[in-house]
């Protein structure tokens, strides 16, 4: 698991901060205590790229039911016990699910899992940032093939996280959408 200083480093380049949830809060919602510990001590980037956006969880722990409802929603999605993480542009929510601390999904009522804990997918930001970090250093005139970049970086994604795999999609859009 990364550590909450790794995680500042990579994304302070970026002047991304990391939100971190109040203890008592997460302890309400979240019963699974490692996705309880990763927002509470570790935190969640404020934003990956420019392309996903995450809650900032110093303010609040929502369920996509109660963020719904804040905003006027009178309908119940299946997934409305789940904890809003984030949304990318394109309409890509990612949501946890508390009782289990999977991650997944969530667009045009399509649900899928893309990460086995909320702990690896926060690994799985920190190695994308740190590889956008390195393409940021390349040396003017240095070729480096975007595909060939991703191939290599979903590799590594699956080999932290075997739910990568199956949904290599996902990750290959997310990766797309932020280089």
């Amino acid at each position: 698991m990364v550590s909450s200083e790794d995680l500042n480093s990579a994304f302070s380049n970026w002047g991304v901060e990391i939100t971190r949830a109040n203890a008592g809060q997460v302890a309400e919602k979240i019963p699974q205590p490692v996705a309880r510990y990763v927002l509470s001590e570790v935190g969640i980037p404020e934003r990956l790229g420019d392309s996903f956006f995450f809650h900032d969880f110093s303010r609040s722990c929502l369920t996509v039911g109660e963020l719904l409802r804040e905003v006027g929603g009178t309908e119940e999605p299946e997934v409305s016990h789940f904890i809003y993480l984030g949304s990318g542009v394109g309409g890509d929510t990612v949501l946890l699910d508390s009782l289990t601390g999977e991650i997944f999904s969530w667009k045009g009522g399509e649900v899928r899992r893309v990460a086995s804990g909320l702990s690896n997918f926060v690994d799985l930001l920190y190695l994308i940032q740190v590889r956008m970090n390195d393409m940021e250093q390349l040396e003017e005139g240095e070729n480096v093939e975007l595909p060939d970049v991703f191939h290599r970086l979903l590799i590594d994604m699956s080999i932290l996280d075997s739910a990568v795999g199956g949904a290599a999609d996902y990750w290959r859009d997310l990766l797309e959408s932020t280089f």
